[in-house]
């Protein structure tokens, strides 16, 4: 038997505890107050919160924004030393 693929599957999912939380602006309390060990150490953990506070939370999340802006700050430092070689070429 052939499987059907169905063009929802991946975006019709029940919302877990997590979910709700995010969408009620409390899953990063939530997270630094009850599971603030489980949220610090495991590492697969911790994204896949981070995800669905940036995808779903109704408030800004500042750690997470920090968190991606040094990442992208880190990044372009690495695009501008590999670049440098052109940058400083004469025409």
């Amino acid at each position: 038997m052939k499987k059907v693929e169905n063009k929802y599957h991946d975006k019709v999912k029940p919302n877990r505890f997590y979910d709700e939380l995010a969408d009620y602006g409390y899953l990063e309390e939530f997270l630094k107050t009850r599971l603030k060990d489980h949220y610090k150490n495991d590492i697969k953990f911790r994204e896949e919160m981070q995800e669905i506070m940036l995808k779903r939370s109704s408030k800004v999340v500042t750690d997470i924004e920090i968190l991606y802006l040094e990442n992208l700050c880190e990044n372009l430092g690495y695009f501008l030393e590999y670049i440098k070689p052109w940058k400083n070429r004469k025409l």
